[in-house]
């Protein structure tokens, strides 16, 4: 049973070099790879929530007019994670905000963060961890989806 009353908000921002890689991210707590982001706080925009992750997990300071909007996607929760999110449980709804950021910059490990690559673009969708990712990269990044339009609600963990 979905919780329909309960929409976390999140941000995941996609970094692209002026090499075309992109730059991925390794969980300290998880180990899953993944793109930079996570929950926004109370009273903060998708776009301020996208700057303070940049900053907390790559020590990346970057202007709010490089932040390129790509969509919204909605994900189901498919299983409880305490460790992770204590409030987040299955079934819940997290509403996630994906952006576009061309950056070249070095980027630093930070907060809850063990290890970045830089990635090339062809293997992105090999080297990340949730299907819900592999699906907005290949919807927003390279053009074409992965799964029927009516399948765009996932489960993710």
């Amino acid at each position: 049973m979905y919780n329909i009353f309960m929409a976390r908000q999140v941000v995941r921002v996609i970094i692209e070099n002026e090499d075309g890689k992109v730059l991925l991210a390794k969980s300290a707590r998880s180990g899953s790879i993944k793109f930079l982001g996570g929950g926004m706080v109370e009273g903060e925009t998708a776009n301020q929530t996208a700057l303070r992750k940049l900053f907390e997990e790559a020590k990346l300071k970057i202007d709010e007019t490089d932040l390129q909007y790509l969509g919204e996607l909605t994900e189901i929760i498919s299983e409880d994670n305490p460790d992770i999110i204590p409030d987040l449980k299955k079934g819940d709804i997290q509403q996630v905000h994906y952006y576009l950021v061309n950056n070249s910059k070095k980027a630093v490990p930070g907060e809850a963060i063990m290890d970045l690559e830089w990635i090339d673009k062809d293997a992105v969708l090999d080297s990340l961890t949730y299907q819900t990712q592999k699906e907005a990269f290949s919807r927003f990044i390279l053009g074409k989806e992965i799964i029927s339009p009516q399948q765009w609600t996932k489960e993710v963990n």
